[in-house]
């Protein structure tokens, strides 16, 4: 199964990664000698003014055995879903934590954060709002260039030109497509025949400029009574710049999502 991985350098994400797993009790592993060793424990404590953490003390004797050898070990653990592996830590003191020894090291300048790629969705929904415009494809221009004509015929009524582009909302996001709703269609767009692209103009970044992505249709939604339009678009020919810049921003905020919750 494809996964996405991500390093992350910054002390303060990586202390709140850290602050994450202590609080929902995650389960890590440590291990030692390339997978030698390996042992349970839990993140007790974050400081970030020291930039240290303490975690348990470990129950295994070729385990304590190495930390008094000073040997670098990993941390292996699951953030609610997404895996954080960190390597070359070592234990710079053995202190106390409400009354039990615990093991106190430096964090990580750097971790790796993996996640599925078929988990790898982020609704939207009450988080940040994307407004975003496609263009037609070709046959939707004519489609919607001939409905317009027709009602055009009145002589009352001027021929009215037809919208090149569609304005929606972002309802969820993806490495691999997005899920957008179209506001304001009395009438459901018709679908592009096969294989036709379309662009997706999608502003993530403030002070970036807004991606233009070209897209394929996979499913449409019409609903009379709101007058909107929930389409399914796959991201079509991404760079691999791109579709960092798109994973990345789904993970931050997936992350900072989960951080607001655990508060």
């Amino acid at each position: 199964m494809d996964k996405d991985d991500f390093r992350v350098t910054s002390s303060q994400r990586i202390g709140s990664i850290f602050a994450s797993l202590g609080r929902t009790r995650a389960m890590i592993t440590a291990e030692f000698d390339n997978g030698a060793i390996q042992v349970a424990t839990l993140i007790l404590e974050v400081d970030p003014k020291s930039g240290t953490c303490l975690i348990d003390d470990f129950a295994d004797s070729a385990a304590n055995a190495a930390i008094k050898a000073k040997k670098p070990f990993s941390l292996r653990g699951s953030d609610n879903g997404v895996q954080v592996f960190a390597s070359g830590l070592v234990v710079t003191e053995i202190t106390e934590h409400q009354g039990c020894r615990a093991l106190r090291l430096q964090l990580p300048t750097s971790i790796r954060y993996t996640q599925r790629r078929d988990a790898f969705r982020l609704s939207l929904n009450n988080l940040v709002d994307i407004n975003v415009s496609m263009s037609l494809t070709p046959s939707q221009v004519e489609a919607v260039t001939g409905a317009v004509q027709a009602t055009g015929t009145d002589p009352v009524t001027p021929c009215i030109e037809a919208p090149l582009d569609v304005e929606g909302r972002v309802l969820d996001l993806s490495g691999g497509g997005a899920r957008v709703l179209l506001l304001q269609q009395p009438e459901p767009l018709p679908d592009p025949v096969e294989d036709e692209l379309a662009t997706l103009t999608l502003p993530l970044f403030a002070e970036r400029e807004p991606l233009q992505l070209a897209v394929q249709w996979r499913f449409s939604r019409h609903s009379v009574s709101q007058q909107r339009q929930q389409i399914g678009l796959e991201f079509i020919g991404l760079s691999e710049r791109t579709s960092d810049l798109i994973q990345r921003f789904v993970v931050t905020t997936q992350f900072a999502a989960r951080q607001e919750a655990a508060r």
